[in-house]
């Protein structure tokens, strides 16, 4: 019965530990905003290839606790875990 437990409940925990290892997402769309809109209009233009990178710093030691980059495809998307 142990062992039944223990294969269950194993594998879940190494999941949750993997998500706590770096809990960011990053997704978004980079585009040139030819009209300074603010937001995306019929004469935007995605990006591709760019580099995007998002850090995560404690507020008091500004020591970096997580980071992820990406790289947007031909639609200026980028998704990375």
């Amino acid at each position: 019965m142990v062992l039944l437990l223990a294969l269950c409940v194993l594998p879940a925990l190494v999941s949750a530990a993997r998500h706590v290892a770096n809990p960011l997402v990053l997704e978004g769309k980079v585009y040139c905003d030819t009209c300074r809109a603010g937001y995306e209009t019929a004469l935007t233009t995605p990006i591709s290839g760019a580099k995007v990178k998002v850090e995560c710093k404690d507020r008091n030691t500004e020591t970096l606790l997580y980071s992820i980059d990406g790289e947007t495809n031909q639609e200026g998307n980028t998704k990375s875990w």
